[in-house]
């Protein structure tokens, strides 16, 4: 082979990999970029089940996982607790199934909710690292147990997101609401709501007592988001 052509093809070969690497690096950083995130790094709202588990490297019914089924959510129990917020916590994903809809626009299981339970503690003192993680006191109210609860909105707002992406969004929307209005019995649809410029992305719920605290990540419009992203 003529040595300037085999140079030529050596250079050709490490600028793909560059640039595969930086698209790649691109995409992950992406997933990640509205509103309050996972509290487990490399997780993405909206991310597949089985990306899920190669990348926690966890099976159904294996090392303690506990895999529990309520159509069309699956809720996966992690054994091992993590500390957020300055405390261990029990961690629950769910995870919506793959769409059976022909005319549901993205065809894969999705991340909806993080859920962190905390027990024999003061859920006074997670509300505290709350606030002052994210220098915000939340908006407190009180559910139909009388539980005490906080909510906290994301700072990233719909009028936030990126032209181009915030269209296609609101293309999705629009197909969701198509057959929502045909066919409100569909649970995907009724799970996709579109939201005005103003509203948040998503949103963090705490429902404590001084026994223990419950703090749920909902992923809402960043799902959505995602699901926009990583299909292009």
């Amino acid at each position: 082979m003529n040595k300037k052509i085999f140079i030529f093809l050596v250079i050709l070969c490490i600028i793909s990999v560059f640039v595969i690497g930086c698209n790649n690096k691109n995409n992950v950083t992406s997933t990640r970029e509205y509103g309050f995130q996972p509290p487990i790094d490399k997780l993405y709202w909206g991310m597949p089940l089985d990306k899920i588990e190669k990348l926690l490297k966890i099976k159904s019914g294996v090392d303690g996982v506990v895999y529990n089924y309520d159509k069309p959510v699956t809720t996966i129990i992690l054994k091992e607790k993590i500390e957020v917020f300055g405390y261990n916590a029990t961690v629950s994903l769910k995870v919506y199934d793959k769409p059976n809809e022909e005319w549901y626009p993205y065809k894969s299981s999705y991340l909806d909710s993080i859920i962190l339970t905390y027990e024999d503690i003061d859920g006074q003192k997670i509300k505290d690292n709350i606030i002052e993680k994210y220098n915000n006191t939340g908006n407190d109210w009180v559910d139909t147990l009388k539980n005490k609860c906080t909510t906290w909105l994301s700072d990233d707002k719909i009028k936030d997101i990126k032209p181009s992406i915030k269209e296609e969004l609101q293309n999705y929307w629009s197909i969701i609401d198509e057959h929502e209005h045909s066919n409100t019995k569909n649970y995907n649809s009724l799970h996709s709501i579109k939201k005005d410029e103003d509203e948040s992305i998503n949103n963090i719920v705490l429902v404590y007592s001084d026994k223990g605290a419950v703090v749920t990540f909902n992923g809402d419009t960043a799902y959505q988001i995602n699901q926009i992203i990583t299909n292009k």
